[in-house]
């Protein structure tokens, strides 16, 4: 075969293996858009996916991009990043009082983590398994930057259903076994900057 016949062969078949999602927000904050991009790559040798998300941040005022996210992602459902209203914001209402199934809170979700009163960003990662889907957890600094909290991320994981700015905490319910789900505590030495687990309770489910 034509060397330039199998290349073109090639790109063809590795192009029908990539596919690309986008969104763009600009209801989940009072300074940024976010343009969020999810591609998924075919893995020949597994049946999974191999997913990278790009997050743009862009400057509203501006329109100027202030930063860019690129997470590496594990599995992820056929839907996730498919719908652009899949994300909510405690900042300015956009969903927030929308029902969580499944621990699920949208692909992209914008709060306040830390109680310093700055916008918060969280990224779902993983669709992960009976506990919900996992997120990458981003701090926005004094250098208006978002910077990944490895505690949040690798420690909390799951979204809090609550978040307690009187008592800096978050709390999350996740699911442990047939019978019930465990209630994690999460707290926050703002002079230190500093997160601590503070317990872990069973509930019964029902």
């Amino acid at each position: 075969m034509n060397k330039y016949l199998l290349l073109a062969t090639l790109i063809i078949v590795l192009v029908s293996k990539v596919k690309a999602q986008e969104c763009y927000y600009t209801s989940l904050s009072k300074r940024y858009a976010f343009q969020v991009t999810a591609t998924r790559i075919s893995n020949a040798d597994s049946l999974r996916l191999a997913s990278t998300i790009i997050v743009k941040i862009i400057d509203q005022t501006t329109n100027q991009q202030i930063q860019q996210l690129c997470i590496d992602a594990e599995y992820l459902f056929d839907d996730v990043y498919s719908n652009c209203e899949a994300a909510r914001s405690y900042i300015t209402g956009y969903n927030a009082e929308d029902d969580a199934m499944d621990n699920d809170y949208g692909d992209v979700i914008v709060a306040d983590f830390n109680f310093d009163s700055r916008e918060d960003l969280a990224v779902k990662y993983s669709s992960g398994g009976n506990g919900g889907p996992q997120y990458n957890y981003y701090i926005h600094t004094d250098q208006s930057i978002f910077k990944l909290d490895n505690f949040l991320t690798e420690q909390m994981m799951y979204f809090p259903t609550e978040i307690d700015a009187k008592r800096h905490r978050l709390i999350n319910y996740v699911h442990a076994n047939a019978l019930g789900e465990n209630m994690n505590v999460y707290a926050y030495n703002s002079s230190k900057k500093t997160w601590k687990f503070v317990k872990r309770r069973f509930r019964r489910a029902g």
